[in-house]
Parts: structure tokens; C-alpha cells; sequence
């Protein structure tokens, strides 16, 4: 439960420097886990409802009402910790442009360490900007340069904040898995021993690897996966930019493998689904309520109901 005097010293951080760390101050001194195996490394920002902010963050976009990054850790807790022996088999690790979120995102994952930025300070807008020789020509309603850049950045800055984590403690984590705070997995659980260490494994959005909800990969494989980097002025961002630079850079000559887990559009009916959780009103909304979604979330999210939503959606297929 967060205090009123801790509130309001994150009030008063982020008012003068824009950028909160509620875990950070632990960093390094905290006891090293004895049973954790796994590293969930969150990262970029919280899409808010009705736009794209994804990579952006709460700073660069208009003001907005985030999505429910309540129901995603309760999917998370479902789908990755229990199938995985447990929430103690991990370590949280997040870096996130959501600054505003801070508190709430400590309060449900407990991370061991945690960056909250706003990336429109002018320290971190240069280091975006330097990797866009044109310049910014985002728009809120269209493809945003400025958050593909973005999101590379927190990539690099959450799996930074894993490595310090082994290199402070002298262990390495069996799998990490580089997830999107805002994504939501439904109807199957992710089995990590099941990935290859030696390869960087996407979700299945096509069989080419191009998914980008998350990747799981052995630690020394993360280590090489620094995908602001590999930016130069000549840089083209596109959709599949990250399974090219995999290739190319992190595992040569080997292509990203695919797990099972698909976006709403594409998987059955057992799953494992997954989606942008803003886009979940395009999803037939079936066998999530388990994870607190209903008809009143999805009406305050501005779906419209759908006959053959409102008849599967008391099913509980997990």
C-alpha cells in the first residue's frame, strides 16, 4: 500500500525532474534473490485509450486515460509466474516513458528496479532524436519514428538494468523475456524452458519472427540484443526492423523462432491469444473476464457490444 508521504514525495520528484525510480534506490543494495530464475524485463511506454502512445509515453502524446495495466498483471500472474513455479521465480525488472504510472505499476509487479523517465526532457530527447536524421515527423494518428526510437531505447535501458542486476549478484537468469506493459495474454501459459536459450524467440505474429508483444531469449543472447545501437543517421525504421537486426547483429544468420502465442486475430480458440490491450474491442472478448474484464471495462474502453461477444463471454477457457 503506498503511504500519503510517499505520494507525495513522488509528487514533488516528478515535478521538479520529470522522471521517477521507486525501486532504484535499492538497486544494488537489495538482498540477491535466492529463487529467482526468470527476469521480466517491462519496457516503453502505456498506451492510453483511443491513440498510439506506445514507446512514447505519457509526456508526448495528449492527455488520455491509460489502459488497464491492472488486468495485464493480473494476465501476467495467470500466464507467465504460475505456469513458471511462481511470482518468487522471477525478478521484475521495468523501464517505462509512463512516468505517471509509477506508483501503480511498483505497487503490482514489486519490481527490484524500476526507471520512470519522460522522455521529453531535453537529456533524453537529443538521444532520440539523434537516431532520426529527418527529424520528428510523428503523429498521434499515424506511424510515430519518435516512439519506434523510443521504445528501442527503454529495450536497451530495461535489459541494462537486468544485466547489473547478474553482474552485482554473480548469476545469470535462465530465461528473460522482454515484455510490453500494456499487452494482454489470454487462454495459455507461456512455458519458459520450452524457449531456446541460444535464440532470440518472438510471439507469433507471422512465421518470420517479426512479432514484437515480446521476446525471450538466455541471458548471454540478451546481452548482445541492443537494439538502439544498431541505429545509425542511414537507419529506416519499418515493421520488422527488430527481426532483421536479430539477424543481422544479435544471432547471425539465425532468424528470430516463434512461440505459440498469437495475436486475437490469428489464434484459436485455446489460445495462447494476445493483443494491444487498446485494441482489444477487435478481439471477440472471449475467456478473458477471468482476468477482470467485463462488458462495463469494455464499455468504459467505448466497445460496442457484439451478440457473440456478450454469448461467449462468461466462458472460462484458460
Amino acid at each position: 500500500m503506498i503511504t500519503m508521504r510517499w505520494w507525495a514525495a513522488l509528487c514533488l520528484c516528478t515535478a521538479a525532474t520529470s522522471s521517477v525510480s521507486p525501486a532504484q534506490v535499492a538497486r544494488g543494495k537489495a538482498n540477491c534473490s535466492t529463487t529467482a530464475r526468470y527476469a521480466l524485463a517491462l519496457r516503453g511506454g502505456v498506451s492510453k485509450l483511443g491513440r498510439d502512445s506506445h514507446g512514447a509515453g505519457t509526456a508526448y502524446f495528449n492527455a488520455g486515460r491509460s489502459i488497464n495495466v491492472t488486468i495485464v498483471a493480473n494476465a501476467l500472474r495467470r500466464h507467465l509466474f504460475e505456469p513458471n513455479g511462481g511470482r518468487r521465480t522471477f525478478d521484475v525488472f521495468i523501464h517505462s516513458w509512463s512516468y505517471d504510472l509509477a506508483p501503480l505499476m511498483h505497487d503490482l509487479y514489486a519490481p527490484v528496479s524500476a526507471v520512470f523517465e519522460n522522455q521529453s526532457r531535453p537529456e533524453i530527447r537529443s538521444q532520440i532524436l539523434a537516431r532520426m536524421p529527418q527529424g520528428d515527423r510523428s503523429r498521434p494518428k499515424g506511424y510515430s519514428p519518435f516512439s519506434g526510437v523510443a521504445s528501442f531505447l527503454s529495450m536497451q535501458k530495461v535489459l541494462a538494468l537486468v544485466r547489473e542486476r547478474e553482474d552485482s549478484c554473480a548469476f545469470r537468469y535462465s530465461r528473460i523475456i522482454l515484455y510490453r506493459p500494456d499487452v494482454l495474454i489470454w487462454g495459455g501459459d507461456m512455458k519458459l524452458e520450452k524457449y531456446d536459450q541460444n535464440r532470440v524467440t518472438a510471439n507469433q505474429h507471422d512465421t518470420e519472427g517479426t512479432g514484437d508483444f515480446h521476446w525471450v531469449f538466455g541471458s548471454d543472447t540478451a546481452r548482445r540484443f541492443r537494439p538502439y545501437d544498431s541505429l545509425s543517421v542511414n537507419s529506416e525504421l519499418f515493421f520488422g526492423y527488430v527481426r532483421d537486426y536479430i539477424q543481422r547483429d544479435v544471432t547471425p544468420d539465425v532468424p528470430p523462432a516463434v512461440d505459440e502465442v498469437k495475436p486475437c486475430g490469428r489464434c484459436g480458440p485455446t489460445g495462447p491469444c494476445q493483443e494491444v490491450y487498446r485494441k482489444i474491442c477487435k478481439c471477440k472478448r472471449r475467456a478473458i473476464t477471468y482476468l477482470g474484464y467485463d462488458e462495463a471495462e469494455a464499455r468504459t474502453m467505448g466497445c460496442r457490444p457484439k451478440d457473440k461477444s456478450r454469448k461467449t463471454a462468461s466462458r472460462d477457457i484458460t
